[in-house]
């Protein structure tokens, strides 16, 4: 292995080592019993000596034998979880009231949540993430290390080196870039596209900056819409989304954005050293091709002439709610569904969306702890009375019993 892809397996095992660390708190928070992490601890006797063990490993070996390893924790985990949600139910045989009012059920369902979240982050995120290395050249090898460093926090100083002793122009390395996008298969390019999303999404949660989990007046909404400084079009549905996390990690007063082709046909901008861009989806109407270019923030580009920019046009805006408030549901976010996220957040992006198209004010949504069948059942059947606990008992038995 050469020293970079040692460099981005070591960031995913890192990365996970965390996440596992994180997850086994809230199991072991969520089960006062328990004497100690024992995910945490289950995931480094599983993975000790991995790193040794891969160290003269070609790359692609490397990476087979990492996810063979994540897979078969992801499996364990996945029993522990599988055990958790099999107790809940043997408790909710006791009685959807019982259930409902313990006060043990944050606890147990805390539990199996964590065991939840540790299983698909192995089993599938992580998963992904390595075959995805397979495909990378060194550019997008890189691009991916220095990603994964700053969403991880760690220091980019040789990255930083190395970039500067290998700092092509700005246009040679646009054509490069173009010649990758061309050469590489469209589905590798839409799992680049929605793995950047999810990166996009945890450096959102991590810096605290989860604009959907706050209400907003219509003003603010169409306040914060992002666009781009060419057209004065605005980015909306899942590329506004996730356009949108950028600009509230750094607090932009202004969210206007443009890809760097716009910025040196404008006025010969060029973009800064380090500066990030947001990668989005574009389908174009008459050929169907979809391709995926990287807008910037104004701020990331040296020599641009702001005034030269356009304003934002709400005017475009309000003619297509004018549309979409006719049949709103109708509205739907395709790409939001393809990013495999968990259900509250995707339910989270698709209120935030629907109130921003729609022109409404936002109320963000209050998530319920508990699985959303029990809660429906629940409101179908309290017409039970304490004296009718037994009929209660055995009509929910009955409903578990058949399903």
């Amino acid at each position: 292995m050469t020293t970079l892809e040692k460099e981005a397996l070591d960031l995913i095992l890192i990365s996970r080592t965390r996440q596992a660390e994180a997850d086994g708190k809230e199991h072991q928070k969520n089960s006062p019993k328990l004497n100690g992490n024992i995910v945490f601890g289950t995931f480094l006797k599983e993975m000790k000596g991995h790193k040794a063990e891969i160290a003269n490993m070609d790359f692609k070996d490397a990476i087979d034998l990492t996810a063979q390893k994540f897979s078969n924790l992801g499996e364990k985990f996945e029993s522990w979880a599988d055990n958790a949600d099999d107790f809940i139910h043997r408790q909710m045989e006791k009685g959807l009231g019982y259930y409902v009012n313990s006060p043990y059920r944050n606890q147990w369902e805390g539990s199996r949540d964590a065991l939840n979240n540790i299983t698909s982050g192995l089993k599938i995120f992580a998963i992904q993430e390595l075959q995805n290395l397979k495909t990378m050249d060194n550019a997008k090898l890189q691009e991916f290390v220095n990603e994964k460093k700053e969403y991880l926090g760690i220091s980019n100083t040789q990255t930083q080196q190395n970039t500067q002793a290998q700092q092509p122009l700005q246009q040679e390395k646009q054509q490069i870039h173009n010649q990758i996008m061309e050469s590489k298969d469209s589905r590798e390019l839409e799992q680049g596209y929605l793995e950047s999303c999810k990166i996009q999404v945890a450096m959102t949660c991590k810096a605290r900056k989860m604009f959907w989990k706050q209400d907003k007046t219509k003003e603010q909404l169409d306040r914060e819409i992002t666009y781009n400084g060419i057209t004065g079009k605005a980015y909306l549905g899942a590329n506004g989304l996730i356009i949108q996390m950028d600009a509230a990690r750094n607090e932009y007063s202004n969210p206007v954005y443009l890809t760097q082709k716009q910025a040196q046909d404008l006025c010969d901008a060029t973009l800064k050293k380090d500066a990030k861009g947001v990668s989005i989806e574009i389908q174009n109407k008459q050929t169907g091709e979809t391709i995926y270019p990287k807008v910037y923030h104004a701020s990331q580009f040296d020599n641009l002439d702001t005034s030269k920019l356009k304003p934002k046009d709400l005017g475009s805006v309000e003619k297509l709610r004018e549309n979409y408030n006719k049949t709103p549901d109708k509205i739907v976010f395709k790409r939001l569904e393809k990013m495999g996220l968990y259900e509250n957040t995707l339910k989270e992006f698709q209120s935030y969306l629907k109130a921003q198209t729609l022109g409404h004010n936002f109320v963000a949504e209050k998530m319920q702890s508990y699985n959303k069948n029990y809660q429906q059942n629940y409101q179908q059947n309290r017409q039970y009375q304490p004296n009718n606990q037994y009929r209660n008992n055995q009509y929910q038995k009955n409903q578990y019993q058949g399903r």
